[in-house]
């Protein structure tokens, strides 16, 4: 029970085509073992299966992977070395702690895509750091898997290999919606 991840990351890359403008776009791991991490693994794969699709694409994508120690001044120094950077995409919910950074650091507007509807994401997401969330409703996840068990162990019903979730994009404009 969950989303297409690979979808997902493609779906990131057509959202982050049209904010960004033309230069480097960062994909950010955060706080995970990247080979043990196969959800980051697939949105990183789908995002760049985007742009590579394109003919024509003035975007050079880097990958950066962040441990949870000096995370700050790893960034800060990448941000540094990285001046033509238009983009994020941070594969993880921990996108509040590169927002703040942002904030803090950055004179120009990077178009910042990340996940999760944490309510600390949600204040950078309305503060504009953050322009797009996208939710992968983890409250629906449990819910239907825990129903399926329940399905099949008390009624003795076939679960389904796969149930895929649409993928929810949330802006500053409609993520009151999710947070009722």
């Amino acid at each position: 029970v969950g989303q297409d991840l690979q979808q997902s990351g493609r779906i990131a890359a057509k959202l982050m085509e049209a904010i960004a403008p033309k230069g480097e776009i960062a994909i950010l791991h955060i706080d995970e073992k990247f080979k043990n991490a196969i959800h980051m693994q697939e949105k990183e794969k789908g995002f760049r299966n985007y742009f590579l699709q394109k003919e024509n694409t003035d975007y050079n994508i880097i990958t950066l992977k962040l441990k949870r120690t000096n995370y700050e001044i790893k960034f800060t120094d990448f941000l540094k070395e990285t001046p033509n950077l238009t983009g994020l995409f941070i594969t993880t919910s921990k996108a509040y702690q590169i927002a703040q950074i942002i904030q803090e650091t950055q004179q120009n507007k990077i178009s910042f895509i990340g996940y999760d509807l944490l309510d600390k994401n949600i204040s950078y997401l309305n503060q504009g750091t953050i322009d797009f969330l996208i939710n992968q409703n983890p409250k629906q996840q449990v819910y239907l898997g825990i129903s399926f068990l329940v399905d099949h162990f008390v009624f003795g019903k076939e679960i389904n290999n796969a149930t895929l979730l649409p993928i929810d994009i949330v802006n500053s404009e409609n993520a009151s919606y999710y947070m009722e």
